[in-house]
Formats: C-alpha cells, sequence, structure tokens
C-alpha cells in the first residue's frame, strides 16, 4: 500500500525545513516500497544501476542518468547490492513558490504538474544539469548554518535549469500559451472588474476549456487566481502608497467588499492588511 512519506523533513543525512540530500550506496540491495511526498526528488546514478518506478511503470537509470520525481507522484525505487551509487536530493515545492511569494514563481511548477510519460522523467544526458544537481547536493550537506541560503539559492539555479528543460522539452504548448496568456491578461487589467469570463472572451477560448487549462495547472480555478493576484498587487500598494486606506486598495483592486479584501488578504498572507503595515513599518524604521 502506498504511504506518504514525510521526505524531505527527515530523510537522508541532512534534514532541512526545505530540502535534504542523501548519499546510497550499493553495499546491500536497496528496496524502498511505493510512497508519494509533497516535495521534489531528484536522483543522480553516479555509479552503477537503479531503478525508479514511477505511477508503477519502472525506468532504468544508468550511470549519469538524473531522474525527476515531481511532487505527488506515486514512487519506488530499487538497487542491486554493488551495482549502484547515487545522490538524493529533496526540496519542497515551497522553496520556489507559496503565497507569500510572487503568483508569478508558480509558472515555475507547473511544467513537473503535466501527464508525462514516464521515461521523459528520465534525464539521460543532463549536461550541465549535473552539474547543478552537485552543487546544490554539496551545499545542501554542508552543516553551518549560512550554509542554508547558499543551498537554497543552488537549488533555484537547479530548479530553473530543470524548468527549462521541460517546458523545451515535451510540453504541452496549449497549456503554456494559455496560462502565460492569462496571467498577462490579469496584471494588465488587474484595477478592473475582472471576470472569469472576461478573461476567456478576451482569448477567444470557451469559458470551460479554459477553466480545466488553468484549473490543471494552478490546481485552483481562474477565479482565485484572479483574486491571489489582486493580494499580490495590494501588497505593492500598500508598500509603495503607505497613505491608501485599506477601503481605497479594496475598491481600487474591485474586491466585492473591504471585508472580503480584508479576510482573502490574511488567508494569503497570514496576517490582515493592518498588521502587514505594522510590519512594514517596523522594519522600515517607522516610515510607513
Amino acid at each position: 500500500m502506498a504511504i506518504r512519506s514525510s521526505i524531505p523533513m527527515t530523510f537522508g543525512e541532512k534534514a532541512q525545513e526545505d530540502f535534504s540530500v542523501s548519499h546510497l550506496q550499493g553495499e546491500a540491495a536497496y528496496r524502498c516500497s511505493a510512497h508519494w511526498h509533497d516535495c521534489f526528488e531528484l536522483i543522480l546514478v553516479q555509479k552503477g544501476t537503479f531503478t525508479v518506478i514511477l505511477d508503477g511503470v519502472p525506468v532504468g537509470l544508468a550511470a549519469g542518468d538524473l531522474a525527476v520525481i515531481p511532487p505527488h507522484m506515486l514512487h519506488a525505487t530499487a538497487g542491486e547490492a554493488g551495482a549502484y551509487d547515487v545522490l538524493v536530493l529533496g526540496y519542497t515545492e515551497e522553496l520556489i513558490y507559496s503565497p507569500e511569494i510572487s503568483i508569478a514563481n508558480l509558472k515555475f511548477l507547473l511544467p513537473f504538474r503535466w501527464a508525462r510519460p514516464a521515461e521523459q522523467w528520465r534525464i539521460p544526458d543532463p549536461g550541465g544539469l549535473r552539474k547543478r544537481f552537485l552543487d546544490a547536493a554539496a551545499a545542501a550537506s554542508k552543516s553551518a548554518f549560512h550554509q542554508s541560503l547558499i543551498a537554497r539559492s543552488a537549488i533555484l539555479l537547479l530548479h530553473a535549469e530543470l524548468y527549462a528543460y521541460y517546458m523545451h522539452d515535451g510540453a504541452p504548448e496549449e497549456k503554456t500559451e494559455y496560462s502565460l496568456a492569462v496571467e498577462r491578461y490579469i496584471e494588465e487589467h488587474i484595477t478592473e472588474d475582472i471576470s472569469p469570463y472576461a478573461v476567456a472572451e478576451a482569448l477567444h477560448i470557451s469559458y470551460s476549456h479554459l477553466a480545466r487549462l488553468i484549473k490543471g495547472d494552478f490546481g485552483f480555478p481562474l477565479g482565485e487566481l484572479i483574486c491571489r493576484m489582486r493580494v499580490n498587487y495590494a501588497e505593492e500598494l500598500m508598500m509603495e502608497h503607505p497613505e491608501l486606506p485599506v477601503t481605497e486598495i479594496a475598491m481600487r483592486l474591485s474586491f466585492s467588499s473591504t471585508s472580503y479584501f480584508i479576510r482573502r488578504f490574511e488567508e494569503l498572507r497570514g496576517c490582515t492588511p493592518g498588521k502587514f503595515r505594522k510590519m512594514l513599518a517596523a522594519e522600515s524604521g517607522g516610515n510607513f
């Protein structure tokens, strides 16, 4: 039976809140039963062979291969005694995007949410990706406190190249095209009363089809994407124009009411707009 794993929170030789690294060698046969978790898991085979089973499909890895296992994918791994030497790097989606980070960063997770044949998650000739992986794994292995920031930086560089690889290699063009077009449209009309139907009409696509694409890409409906981008813009307004009342910000961004704006801001940012401003004032020495 498949279980939810706590990787990378308590995984391998290094445990961090958002990344981990482990070194597996083939002195004994290795088996890890089917499981899934909320993080990326990257496997680089340095010597011998290793097997990953992705959604029930075995994928063999040879020396030099890099396997990418996206969050929430059911998988298992196996290595024969004396026949493998692999590095495993895990990192959470939150390192790339969370509600506290600009909604624009969400697009860097999209190529890893699309259905692909299992073999496409194996990169047989990683080239520069191999060096990026080794740099990230080396940084993540260090115990010094300041290395945490270095490790996160290295992982972001690695993920950026993985993103470019999968956007170029077999990415569903329709999803890419419309997701980016929707983001652009919302940004350009952020102060208007945008409806999901108006977005679909502007992009000359049926609302039902666009709704399916956006839900598949982002994991939530088009209306929620509009709301989250408005909250992001509200945050920018509060930083740039601290004199603006919360009510005016809510009106500028076409929230149905000030109370609804405050509730959604608190849900997505973990504090009310008022508390957010107090934090900005404290950080700036009271200039807000």
